[in-house]
């Protein structure tokens, strides 16, 4: 043990200085969704200026990093979001964001042939434990997959980690031991997981779940995206006779905990993966983090297997809930634009076609 807290002590550094070694056009990846590097972020934020074309990437944002908010013409910084939120729509209305479009599940894959290449990753951890492990927390999506990858595509990939006491453990793919950091930047004020509001469904949100909610039977697994219609569908299956249910899925929500809460949610009849609910990241509520700290039902995996059709495949009784934006006479699904207007991204919908 004491090995490691030396290791520890040897890469501890501050946010600021760790920011120095960003260089001009080097790409820093930030890591998605509600796992905000929140001191490495104001501290890359002050060098605005003294660097050009410093590519700033991440998924999904669900706040506006301070780069941004310091540099919204990307005179310094390029933002680039990989799948769009309304906290980047609202970015794009008052400066320079660009998407930068893929199949979420092939991201690795992407990384492994050197399509794209990370000189820095910025990811916030939990305290070191006795064996001089770190964890990710709530999301894995591409992040340890990328990371493996430094004896090869993404070789000279720096990883600084930020030390977040606040976040919860959560079991899965989500260790990184102290002799895989570069650097150790420990949180100044440490802020919870950000909380994300349910959307409210319509009517018609209700009427579409009722019928899906009518082709279910006991023992079904479930992809539960992110919306209105999806988080009453939970809702509905909560006040059903239905039971055993699965979950794998690539968004961990509160639907998920409500269904666990209720004994719906048991996972036994999955073929694989039994007892256990398979995700790759989540956004939900206060509630719903400090429901996943430590739970042992839990499994967050890398998105190249929660989003590989020949896994998912090999669960019977599959059903995905998806929110789509509109779908034309030909039956033709939009998800991710309204014409020239950028929404999100292309999401989980082109799955569907190899099930």
């Amino acid at each position: 043990m004491d090995q490691w807290k030396k290791m520890y002590a040897e890469k501890l550094t501050t946010a600021d200085e760790a920011v120095k070694l960003v260089k001009d056009g080097d790409v820093v990846e930030y890591a998605p969704y509600v796992t905000a590097p929140w001191d490495l972020d104001r501290a890359l934020s002050k060098r605005k200026g003294e660097l050009k074309k410093v590519f700033v990437k991440g998924c999904t944002f669900t706040y506006v990093p301070e780069v941004f908010k310091v540099d919204p013409q990307g005179e310094t910084f390029l933002l680039n979001d990989s799948f769009w939120s309304a906290t980047t729509r609202k970015m794009k209305e008052q400066g320079e964001v660009y998407i930068n479009p893929g199949l979420y599940g092939e991201t690795a894959g992407v990384f492994a042939h050197g399509y794209l290449k990370n000189d820095f990753m910025y990811v916030p951890v939990t305290p070191m434990d006795k064996n001089g492990f770190f964890n990710i927390s709530v999301t894995c999506s591409f992040n340890t997959e990328v990371l493996r990858m430094r004896g090869g595509t993404q070789k000279g990939l720096k990883l600084v980690v930020e030390v977040n006491e606040k976040l919860p453990v959560v079991h899965g793919d989500t260790s990184l031991h102290v002799s895989e950091v570069d650097y150790i930047v420990e949180e100044e004020n440490p802020r919870p997981l950000q909380a994300i509001g349910k959307v409210e469904a319509t009517e018609a949100d209700e009427k579409i779940a009722k019928l899906i909610l009518g082709e279910m039977v006991d023992g079904v697994c479930l992809q539960i995206g992110i919306g209105g219609m999806p988080n009453l569908v939970g809702k509905m299956l909560v006040d059903s006779d239905l039971k055993d249910l699965g979950c794998h899925t690539e968004v961990f929500v509160d639907a998920y905990m409500d269904l666990f809460n209720a004994g719906k949610l048991t996972n036994a009849k999955k073929q694989i993966d039994i007892g256990k609910s398979v995700f790759t990241f989540t956004l939900g509520s206060a509630e719903l983090y400090e429901f996943m700290d430590g739970n042992p039902s839990l499994r967050c995996l890398p998105v190249s297997y929660t989003n590989d059709p020949g896994v998912i495949r090999q669960n019977d009784r599959l059903y995905s809930i998806c929110s789509c934006l509109a779908v034309d006479l030909f039956g033709t699904v939009s998800s991710e634009s309204v014409g020239y207007k950028q929404i999100s991204g292309i999401g989980g919908h082109p799955l569907v076609r190899h099930l």
